[in-house]
């Protein structure tokens, strides 16, 4: 036990965390909640009699307060309720009674806190607070709200503890309810009876051997509370009271005795079904009752419900179906629906044949809702009553026939969802189950909306997928359902409602098929006699066999089709089975390979259907079954009339095309020739090319009848209508008509050329076809009937081909007489079709291809007439997303063209009449139009290589010298892709080259296999290296043409790419420049005679040439060379210029780094900027000061500098090579000339002094100390650190960090640096001086230990500036004495008494306004304390320690930091004589650093950890050394409150008379400036107090640290105070 002394320290403590509980910040309000429950959860009775005795002594307290110190003894309660003494439960029974009826005006949130307590208490007190409430509640006397709320709260969380009282309560309840007036005492009183009927239900609902009650001994209270609340509450109109009342008689009815709830339960069903009109908008607490009363009603077998049966189902059905779709709008909709279906659920155990009569009758309401209702209930009823509704199974199907009809999706979709049920249950079994299925199908067919679905809207193909996977669910899942869908399911495939779904029911047929076939079940065979409504197998096998003809429709399920081809084969015919077997698993294989691929072989596709029909029809080799399939296959083109269908359509016709050839009745034939030219809807091109391929296809076996039919149907439905003189008044419908006939005629035409044997057609060609032909031309004006006839044309050229015609025996050459004239029909038609890409000109070139084969050969006027046009067609086409791949059609189909005309003129002319036609759009400003145009011109090269034969008339290779000057500048088009293409001609033409030259095809290739290899350099982005490429493209285009070529006159290769140099595009011009740069500088004695002309020529051109190109470049090298004869005029005049200097000067001087003359300029230069004066100084009128002096620059020393830069920037930079004097120089004055300018003005639209000096600066480094330094500049960010311009000190961190990296990689440098930078340190110019000393302080630690001669010097120079006027050179020169430590040990010994007295002379400058000479005092003495010798501080030891501790506080966090660091360096010296002197300077710091442990700052928190672990050795406890060095690791995140607590209970126990000293320490820094030190400090004194056993209490000064804590809470700091809370709560031993 605690002496009293000390019980009343934590009685304080409690009492101060009590009295300001209620703090003005929120976070710190709920800190102290939290400690004080925290206080609680220790010393429960210490905490709530405290809280106790406050509110006792302050009756008048806020209340906002008042209800957080109840609620904090909630809290405690909740948590050691079973420590509580009983004398403190009487107390706080007492004053939670008190408080809870303190005032008849309700206050809910403090009553409410109160009763609480009572009801935490009465878990464990529960005689005493029923003592305590039932004083307040007596019969007779109307008690208080919260009296009354607290015993119902208190019968629920205590129901055994409450049930024997609660008959007592509920008889002094009774004649109480006839008092209560007032909504809120029946709304309370309503809430208790509640809660006394839940808690009776639970105790009952869990029978145990010694129960001693039973409902029925509550039955004759809650009867008597039933009537008051049913006559006389039930009335109110206050929706609260009412829906507690309602709550309140629902529960109740579950404890009536069954007389009472018999009598009773009628009348109240009414009244609460009454009630759902008054409350529509919360019918939840009605729902409940009602599910309540039903519950309890047909528990006991009752039926006296029957009455209100009608109106029970009526107003739940009307809940049901009207409650909101969106169930996430609130949690409360969704409980009320589901206790809406409980109740039907209920209601069916007993009522289920009325029930489902109803609900059946209302499936022919007109409204939505209602007839979604129905569905969802009786889904309900299906699943969660199967028992009850198993009898009802017939009913039920035959009830909901009338859904079946449907047309609204969301119904349907309920309907879908009932039907899945049905299926599980076995209704579908039943008859009429199959109208259920044939509803799921024509779901599955519903097409897509034509319009974006508003948001909740069941789309079409929501429905489609849900019925889709309800059909695969009842065949897969479901047993018994084989029986109802097979072979039902097979009606649906060939109905027109359903195409949309025959992928879905071949899915389902497919896998009942497969599996009836592997079991031999009995009924897989069907009797199609029998069985009359599924199709015939020839249909069957029409219909599936076209619709697997587009797999890449969504849903055809092509795989399920194919797989039920395989699996039904016995039932289309028996010579099927072998071959299917064979073919089909190939047909899926092929579908599995190419459903993948980018584009769909469609047509590769279709000729496996093709030839899968033929091989099916020569299998079953049976004319009638022949016929059967072309009837079949014609009777179903009805069911592909529609526009998204006609692709089926066009399947179809070819696949009569097949059957007609493969039949050998002429009557059969005709017949359905007849109908499909009377069938096929012209209009469509889809319909008229399958006409074409069927006609085709049935010319091939008979070409004289398919010839004559379709000349009777051009006759009757084209010559005699276009012959009418009726024809003037025909309206535009029906010349549409008679056009569109003449596509389907001239597509017939074609295809029966092509397929008619070859030694027929020939003789019927231009007598007939031809002749019929020609006159279709006339008159179209529809583009895709012009597409159709110019593919006509194509196909009959096809068929007449010399190399066709060529495979039949003894056939003399065909002259196609009439190609002249279709060619220029041809071209009418391609000038009528516009400047866009189109499906007619890629036929146009198409046919005209297939024309130019024949013979003989075309004239070189048509040839060149027919290419300028075509060419212009596809190049010239505006570029268009939309029109992409009609675009490349067209240049495909023209490259076709062309290659063609090369092959019937097979020479350099042919081939240059050619290029002729491109060469304009090579330089057109239209990047498309440059890209299709070398495209195209590789293409023919290559043809023209592949088809070369020498001859006499062929013998070389003419225009050599205008190809390739037009093609070599592409090579560097801004276009990668014309880039490669262009190289590709190239090697190509020197490939021809050498193949003129006798070269085989393979000396060829070899030849141009280094030009090859420039592909990666000419297609890089980086400019540089495409440029690099063009040079070496440069060099072996020269070695590989004949010389005489790059002479200079027209049209030779020279000449030419002079012309190139204008060009529009700036990367050909520069690539024709490097190419006539090597060919200059290769070949230049042959410009002898030349170059005045050519300058003439180069000269003007200059001023207009791109400014950063390379063509200005080389027109500059030339120009510059010329100047090099005047160096010093020239120097003298552009210095004349001002800065900033023109594009022009600029290139001079850039000119003038070349190696002849840059020594020579560099020092002329060098002389003249030492001379002139860095700046002008420029203050007021009257008076002159240092302050106001303004310093502008000097132009004449800023255009030295300028051309300085410039003239070492052109200069190629050197890697480790030894540097001359003047580089030393440059070096040594472009940094002073850097650090002299800091502060240098800048004139208005002139140059910046400092950012020219830094530019200098950079360019004189990155060119003599090479790329490592400059590099190593860059990554350390110096450049970055010297831009920025923000102060002197940011500028001599950026040069020590200049001289690290110059000692670093050019150290035989450094010592003829310095004898440069030496007698600056005596310049009258301030950053002259700062410069050096920076530049030394630095050298000093890199360099130091190097040369002693070096070092000496620079020690010596930086001594004497210790007493320099300016605090910035002192501070460098301290840094540099410091950095001796870096050098050898003799040489530490040697200074280390003149360093460590200016480094503590440093510590006391009276000047150093900002701590920073300090800071590097410190800094210094830290680093040099690390290595020098003990001896030699032995006599400044003790002072050091005492002289640093102040710094520990000091404002600037690096100052701490540097501090902290240094009193860990001094641990070196504690040992031996020292080490008692330095524990106990570690003792006394030790507080303050770890409290510094926690510093805002990070540099103080890295530091202290440093230090702590440097000391942690010297406190003499090896367990607390070892716990420091574990934990504290710098720039780690470590959790501070945990540390100090571990590290706490380890000083207790090591050092036991420390303790008091540490925590007087923690108090004195209770007044610390730093609000996160006061509250550490506050905690580690709380942790040090916690962590100390009884005996060593007695030797703290525990009444001091109690009140420097009670008033740390009154602290300014919202932080302080909610740490000192966490403190106090830790206190509660005391």
């Amino acid at each position: 036990m605690s002496s009293p002394s000390r019980s009343s320290q934590a009685e304080s403590l409690v009492g101060a965390l009590v009295a300001s509980s209620f703090d003005a910040d929120p976070a710190t309000r709920g800190a102290i909640f939290t400690s004080l429950s925290e206080f609680g959860g220790k010393s429960p009775n210490l905490v709530l009699k405290m809280v106790h005795e406050f509110l006792i002594k302050h009756p008048k307290l806020d209340l906002k307060h008042r209800v957080l110190l109840l609620s904090s003894v909630n809290k405690i309660l909740i948590l050691r309720m079973n420590d509580v003494d009983a004398g403190i439960s009487e107390q706080l029974i007492t004053l939670a009674s008190e408080d809870l009826t303190k005032t008849k005006k309700l206050s809910h949130e403090w009553q409410r806190e109160a009763g609480q307590i009572l009801v935490n208490l009465s878990t464990r007190f529960l005689p005493q607070v029923l003592d305590e409430l039932q004083k307040k509640y007596v019969p007779g006397i109307l008690p208080h709200y919260y009296v009354v709320h607290t015993l119902g709260k208190m019968a629920t969380s205590n129901v055994s503890g409450s049930i024997p009282h609660i008959g007592g309560l509920l008889s002094t309840t009774l004649p109480l309810l006839g008092l209560s007036k007032h909504d809120d005492m029946r709304l309370v009183f309503s809430f208790t009876i509640s809660s006394f009927c839940e808690a009776i239900m639970e105790y009952t609902a869990n029978p145990v051997e010694d129960m001693r009650f039973t409902k029925s001994d509550f039955s004759i209270e809650i009867l008597g509370a039933f009537d008051v609340l049913f006559s006389v509450w039930i009335n109110t109109r206050d929706s609260k009271v009412l829906f507690a009342v309602i709550g309140a008689l629902g529960k109740m009815s579950h404890l009536l005795s069954p007389e009472a709830l018999q009598t009773n339960s009628p009348r109240l069903v009414a009244v609460l079904l009454n009630l759902y009109k008054r409350h529509n908008s919360t019918p939840l607490p009605i729902t409940t009752a009602i599910c309540d009363v039903i519950t309890a009603v047909t528990a006991i077998g009752s039926s006296v419900l029957e009455q209100n049966l009608d109106s029970l189902i009526t107003n739940l059905h009307h809940q049901v179906c009207h409650a909101p779709e969106n169930f996430n709008c609130s949690p409360e909709v969704v409980k009320n629906y589901n206790e809406l279906l409980r109740c039907f659920g209920t209601l069916a155990t007993c009522y289920s044949d009325i029930l489902v009569g109803t609900i059946l009758q209302k499936a022919e309401s007109k409204e939505e809702k209602v007839r979604n209702g129905n569905l969802v209930i009786l889904r309900h009823l299906i699943n969660s009553n199967s028992s009850a509704m198993e009898r009802k199974q017939d009913f039920v199907v035959t009830g909901l026939l009338k859904h079946l009809f449907e047309t609204n999706n969301k119904v349907k979709q309920n309907l879908s969802k009932l039907i899945i049920a049905m299926a599980t249950h076995g209704y579908l079994l039943r008859e009429g189950g199959q109208e259920f299925i044939r509803f799921v199908t024509l779901q599955c067919s519903l097409p897509d909306e034509g319009k974006p679905p508003k948001p909740g809207m069941v789309t079409n193909s929501d429905l489609r997928e849900m019925c889709g996977n309800i059909l695969k669910l009842v065949t897969t899942t479901i047993d018994g359902m084989e029986g109802v869908l097979w072979p039902y399911l097979f009606e649906f495939l060939c109905k027109e409602q359903n195409t949309n779904s025959v992928g879905v029911l071949c899915r389902s047929l497919s896998f009942i098929a497969e599996k009836k076939r592997e079991n031999n079940s009995d009924d897989f065979n069907i009797n199609y006699s029998e069985t009359v409504n599924i199709p015939s197998a020839s249909s069957l096998f029409s219909r599936l066999l076209v619709f697997v003809s587009q797999p890449l429709v969504a849903r055809c399920h092509s795989r399920s089709v194919l797989s039920l081809l395989l699996n039904f084969a016995p039932n289309i015919h028996d010579h099927l089975v072998d071959i299917w077997a064979a073919i089909i698993p190939k047909m899926i294989q092929f579908i599995d390979e190419n459903e993948e691929s980018e584009i769909w072989p469609q047509k590769a596709w279709e000729d496996v259907l093709l030839k899968f029909l033929s091989k099916s029809l020569d299998a079953i080799d049976d004319e009638h079954w022949t016929s059967l399939v072309g009837q079949s296959m014609t009777s179903q083109w009805p069911l592909y009339d529609r526009e998204e269908r006609l692709p089926y359509k066009n399947f179809s016709y070819k696949c009569l095309g097949i059957i007609l050839r493969k039949s050998t009745n002429k009557e059969f034939v005709e017949s359905y020739l007849a109908t499909l030219f009377t069938t096929v809807q012209h209009c469509n091109q889809l319909e008229r090319e399958g006409a074409g391929v069927c006609v085709g296809y049935c010319a091939s076996s008979h070409l004289d009848l398919t010839l004559q039919k379709l000349l009777d149907f051009t006759k009757l439905n084209i010559n005699k209508k276009d012959s009418s003189y009726l024809n003037l008044f025909k309206s535009d419908r029906s010349l549409t008509e008679v056009a569109n006939m003449k596509g389907t005629v001239s597509l017939c035409f074609g295809y029966i050329a092509l397929f008619a044997p070859t030694d027929l057609i020939t003789s019927r060609i231009e007598t007939i076809i031809v002749k019929t032909l020609t006159p279709l031309f006339k008159g179209l004006k529809i583009p895709a009937i012009k597409v159709d006839l110019v593919s006509a044309v194509d196909l009959i050229a096809q068929s007449v081909a010399p190399d066709r015609l060529a495979l039949s025996e003894n056939r003399s050459k065909y002259v196609f007489s009439a190609r002249e004239d279709l060619l220029w029909k041809l071209m009418a038609y391609l000038r009528e079709a516009g400047n866009k890409p189109s499906k007619l000109k890629s036929a146009i070139f198409e046919a005209a291809a297939s024309l130019i084969k024949l013979e003989p050969p075309m004239r070189d006027e048509d040839i060149a007439s027919l290419l300028t046009q075509c060419i212009t067609h596809v190049i010239a086409s505006p570029p268009d997303g939309a029109t992409e791949l009609l675009q490349a059609n067209c240049s495909e189909k023209l490259v076709k063209l062309m290659k063609e005309i090369l092959k019937k003129r097979k020479n350099s002319h042919g081939l240059f009449a050619i290029f002729k036609q491109l060469e304009s759009f090579l330089i057109s400003e239209k990047q498309h139009e440059r890209q299709r145009a070398i495209e195209i011109i590789g293409f023919i090269f290559i043809t023209y290589y592949n088809i070369l034969t020498i001859s006499e008339s062929n013998s070389s290779l003419h225009h050599l010298g205008s190809l390739l000057g037009r093609l070599i500048p592409c090579c560097s088009d801004p276009d990668p892709d014309v880039r490669l293409e262009a190289l590709l001609c190239v090697r190509i033409i020197i490939m021809i080259i050498n193949k003129y030259n006798g070269m085989n095809d393979q000396s060829c290739r070899s030849s141009v296999e280094e030009i090859e290899t420039l592909e990666t350099k000419l297609t890089n982005p980086d400019t540089q290296i495409m440029y690099e490429g063009m040079t070496e493209l440069a060099k072996m285009v020269c070695l590989k043409v004949p010389s005489d070529s790059t002479h200079f006159y027209p049209g030779s290769l020279t000449y030419v790419l002079f012309d190139a140099i204008t060009w529009p595009q700036q990367t050909s011009a520069n690539g024709a420049c490097l190419v006539l740069h090597h060919i200059f500088e290769t070949r230049g004695p042959v410009f002898v005679e030349k170059v005045d002309m050519i300058m003439s020529q180069l000269l003007p051109k200059l001023s207009t040439l791109p400014e950063d190109g390379h063509t200005r470049s080389g027109a500059l090298q030339i120009v510059i060379h010329l100047s090099r004869h005047h160096l010093h005029q020239v120097i003298q005049s552009l210095l004349c210029h001002s800065p900033p200097f023109s594009n022009d000067v600029i290139s001079c001087w850039t000119q003038l780094g070349g190696d002849q003359l840059r020594d020579s300029s560099i020092e002329y230069l060098l002389d003249q900027l030492e001379r002139s004066l860095p700046y002008e100084e420029v203050g007021g009128k009257k008076r002159k000061t240092k302050q106001n002096l303004i310093k502008n620059p000097a132009t004449h020393s800023l255009a030295i500098s300028c051309a300085l830069e410039t003239v070492v920037a052109s200069i190629p930079p050197v890697e480790k090579q030894p540097l001359e004097g003047i580089i030393y120089r440059c070096l040594g004055v472009s940094l002073l000339r850097l650090g002299v300018v800091l502060d240098v003005q800048k004139f208005e639209k002139s140059v910046d002094p400092y950012s020219q000096a830094l530019e200098l600066l950079k360019t004189v480094i990155s060119t003599y100390l090479g790329r490592k330094v400059n590099l190593t500049l860059q990554q350390l960010d110096i450049w970055t650190l010297l831009g920025s311009k923000e102060g002197i000190s940011q500028f001599t961190e950026a040069v020590s960090s200049l001289a690290m990296v110059i000692c670093k990689h050019r150290p035989g440098d450094v010592a003829s640096i310095v004898t440069i930078l030496n007698p600056y340190l005596k310049s009258i110019y301030d950053m002259h001086r700062c410069t050096v000393a920076a530049f030394y302080a630095q050298l000093v630690k890199e360099f130091g230990c190097k040369d002693n001669v070096l070092l000496e010097i620079m020690m010596d120079n930086l001594r004497d500036k210790l007493v320099d006027p300016m605090p910035t050179v002192r501070q460098l020169c301290i840094r540099g004495l410091a950095n001796v430590i870096f050098t050898s040990s003799e040489q530490i010994d040697r200074y280390s008494a003149s360093v460590i007295s200016a480094l503590m002379a440093g510590m006391d400058d009276k000047d150093d306004y900002d701590d920073t000479i300090s800071l590097e005092a410190m800094s210094g003495l830290a680093k040099f304390l690390s290595k020098v010798e003990r001896t030699n501080i032995a006599s400044v030891f003790v002072n050091m320690c005492l002289r640093v501790r102040p710094c520990f506080e000091k404002a600037n966090p690096h100052v701490r930091s540097a501090a902290v660091r240094l009193f860990g360096v001094l641990g070196r010296f504690g040992t031996d004589g020292s080490a008692d002197t330095f524990r106990e300077q570690s003792h006394s710091n030790f507080i303050s650093i770890l409290l510094h442990l926690n510093d805002d700052h990070l540099v103080v928190r890295n530091a202290c950890k440093s230090t702590l672990r440097e000391m942690s050795s010297h406190l003499g406890s090896d367990e607390v050394s070892s716990m420091i060095n574990k934990h504290l690791i710098e720039d780690t995140n470590l959790h501070y409150v945990e540390f100090i607590l571990n590290l706490v209970k380890v000083l207790v126990g090591e050092f036991p008379n420390k303790i008091n000293f540490y925590i007087m320490s923690c108090v004195s820094f209770f007044k610390s400036e730093w609000p996160v030190l006061r509250g550490s400090a506050a905690l580690l004194a709380a942790f040090f107090m916690n962590s100390l056993d009884e005996e060593a209490r007695s030797s703290i000064n525990i009444e001091h640290v109690c009140a420097a804590l009670i008033q740390l809470l009154k602290d300014s700091s919202p932080e302080v105070r909610s740490k000192t809370s966490e403190a106090i709560s830790l206190l509660h031993q005391y």
